[in-house]
């Protein structure tokens, strides 16, 4: 008897999994609501141990999630052990995520004999070589489709894992889901800020290359109506770094928040303000290249507030669309602050209809991904999982 499988496996092994998390890459968040809101059950494989986030309230159907524990740093694994771990489970599609999951996925897409979708997001020169920088290299000839967040990233892939142009690549934004309507709450109040200030907000990790020492500076400068709110969860480095730059404190002017936020209540927060800070030092390639894969930008538009960000050509839509501004130099900060809240009204309509048109984005994209996995050997129909299904895979344990 043929069984046909309707299960399909995501693997979420990032460059850094305690601190890139699944709920910090919308695009991929996307890729896994599509396919559950097609029918399909997801086998997700995470690396991030103990977290604060419940993907179970994220994912409330057709969603297991395997907490996988045996790579560390402390307990290297070698590679063949970590593919056999996988090799006994059949699904009908995989999808990956990060250099050690794309080599994962693969090798469950060998064992299943099934199509291979590589979600990337991370150039590989910019994590050091090693052996998996050769195995993801690996993976992506062998993967059916790659997916990435921006439009500019898919020419710096094919250069890095030599490529043929031909590869299918299909572009999903970073873009987050909002759910309406967003909850009205007096931030105001919460963070201590006087109800007669406007608000400019920088919601991520605070760190230079994020350019907060700039964005501090500059507070001075702007009309005595705004202040800036610092919001980041990440913890015990957060206040140390708040501690780092207390030279730069004005304590009328900057504010800070460390309280984990619901993904709704961030949202709330967000659509409450004048404006948003996406700004970036040009470190690195990857970097250069952010464009839409930035998510603290993408989620700032869809919740209909500008954004002030990097001038780097690959955030020239930002500029096109009119939903922010793009400055070079933090001199032209105070100016960009001061035309967005000059201007809000014309600001957030530009966003909201940006954030329109990105669902209309999102759906063609998922179409295109659909039609590539169905012209692969095994004609997996993405749109719609088979009726029935054997008794195929067996349960993970650990």
């Amino acid at each position: 008897m043929t069984f046909k499988r309707r299960t399909i496996a995501f693997v979420y092994y990032p460059h850094h999994p305690e601190h890139d998390r699944l709920d910090t890459m919308p695009f991929a968040i996307t890729v896994i609501r599509k396919l559950i809101a097609a029918g399909w059950t997801i086998r997700l494989f995470l690396w991030e141990g103990d977290t604060c986030t419940d993907y179970r309230s994220l994912f409330p159907q057709n969603l297991s999630i395997e907490y996988v524990t045996m790579y560390t740093k402390r307990a290297r694994l070698r590679i063949g052990e970590l593919g056999f771990r996988f090799f006994r489970y059949s699904y009908a599609c995989v999808f990956s995520v990060g250099q050690l999951g794309s080599y994962v996925g693969r090798i469950i897409s060998m064992a299943s004999k099934c199509p291979l979708v590589m979600l990337n997001d991370e150039f590989p020169s910019q994590v050091g070589q090693s052996i998996w920088t050769y195995l993801e290299k690996w993976s992506a000839h062998r993967a059916n489709v790659i997916i990435v967040p921006s439009d500019d990233r898919k020419d710096r892939l094919i250069y890095e894992f030599d490529l043929e142009r031909e590869k299918p690549f299909v572009t999903i934004h970073n873009t987050p889901e909002v759910d309406q309507p967003l909850a009205e709450l007096d931030w105001h109040s919460r963070f201590g800020i006087p109800q007669s200030k406007r608000i400019f907000l920088h919601a991520g990790l605070l760190h230079d290359w994020a350019q907060i020492p700039e964005i501090m500076t500059s507070v001075r400068h702007w009309p005595k109506d705004l202040v800036l709110l610092l919001h980041s969860k990440s913890g015990d480095g957060a206040v140390s770094y708040r501690r780092e730059f207390s030279h730069l404190q004005d304590p009328e002017r900057i504010f800070w928040s460390f309280e984990p936020l619901s993904e709704g209540m961030l949202h709330s927060l967000i659509s409450s303000v004048s404006g948003c800070f996406a700004l970036y030092r040009n470190w690195d390639i990857n970097t250069e290249l952010i464009g839409a894969s930035s998510g603290k930008l993408m989620r700032s538009i869809v919740c209909g507030t500008p954004v002030i960000t990097s001038s780097f050509k690959s955030l020239e839509f930002v500029t096109r669309a009119g939903i922010g501004i793009q400055v070079n130099h933090p001199f032209e900060i105070p100016p960009a602050v001061h035309d967005l809240d000059n201007n809000a009204e014309r600001y957030r309509k530009q966003c909201l209809l940006f954030s329109a048109e990105e669902k209309l984005r999102q759906d063609k994209a998922w179409d295109e991904l659909v039609a590539h996995v169905r012209k692969t050997s095994k004609a997996v129909n993405l749109y719609s999982p088979p009726r029935d299904e054997g008794r195929l895979e067996l349960p993970i344990t650990g």
